[in-house]
Parts: C-alpha cells; sequence; structure tokens
C-alpha cells in the first residue's frame, strides 16, 4: 500500500484549502500503474478494510463525501481562495528506490498542472528515512 501524507504543520499545508487542493489535482491512476496490473486496487482509508477492521469501503467513503474527485479547475479555485493564485513551490525528498521515483515522478507531474512546482531530492532509502524525521517536509509518500 502507498500512501501520500500531508504534514498539517508545514505551510502551506497547515491549510485545509491547500490539502483540498492538491487532493483534487491527484489522479489515482497513474499511481497503480506503476505496480503490476494484479496486484493493484484502490484502498480508501489508512487501514484497507481487506486487511484490518476499522478500516473504510468506497461505499463508506463516498457516503461521508470524503471522496475527492480529480478536478483541476475546483483544486485551483482552492488554491487561489488560499492565497496562492499562482500557485507555490515544495521542496520534497525521496528515495533512490524505483518505485518511490516513479511515485515522486507521478506527484511532481500532477502537481505541476495546478502549478505546485516540486523539486525532489532522492537520498539513498534509510537517508530519506533519517531525512524526513529530521527536517520534515509537507509531502511525504510512503510505500509498504
Amino acid at each position: 500500500m502507498t500512501t501520500i501524507h500531508f504534514n498539517t504543520s508545514i505551510p502551506p499545508m497547515d491549510d485545509i484549502r491547500v490539502r483540498e487542493a492538491v487532493i483534487h489535482a491527484l489522479n489515482r491512476e497513474p499511481f497503480l500503474d506503476v505496480y503490476e496490473k494484479n496486484s493493484v486496487g484502490p484502498v480508501f482509508s489508512p487501514v484497507p478494510v481487506k486487511f484490518l477492521p476499522g478500516g473504510l469501503t468506497q461505499k463508506e467513503v463516498l457516503q461521508l463525501g470524503l471522496d475527492y474527485k480529480e478536478d483541476l479547475k475546483k483544486a485551483k479555485a482552492l488554491l487561489s481562495e488560499a492565497g496562492y493564485p499562482n500557485g507555490f513551490h515544495l521542496d520534497l525528498v525521496g528515495s533512490e528506490k524505483r518505485i518511490y521515483r516513479n511515485f515522486y515522478r507521478i506527484l511532481k507531474e500532477q502537481l505541476a498542472r495546478i502549478s505546485i512546482n516540486c523539486t525532489i531530492k532522492n537520498l539513498a532509502h534509510a537517508a530519506m528515512h533519517k531525512t524526513i524525521r529530521k527536517n520534515p517536509r509537507a509531502i511525504v509518500i510512503y510505500s509498504a
């Protein structure tokens, strides 16, 4: 399972409108395409319902209004409302592992569509984990 985490204590991710803009800028399909087709599928909560009790199903996510669809127009409007009409820049740290490089590349490409420009520094995997704990980033991708 791969998840994208927002550090809500780091501006501009401390603004829910920015977080929602990021979510609306993302399309799950390219992230899923990184994996072998027979071994992937979308999950709808940090604890997938298939693995442990407490996870949310797609139906439950829809009922709760938490299924944020890709909507670039809405994403741009939210950024503008949050005071970022021209977007902003993020410095992110990734891993040299192929799967992480692919995920961060996809993230960068998708966020660029709403003028969030990312610089990604790929480090040795252990160094990535050490760095993001010592010097947290606004967005981190984890894959297990």
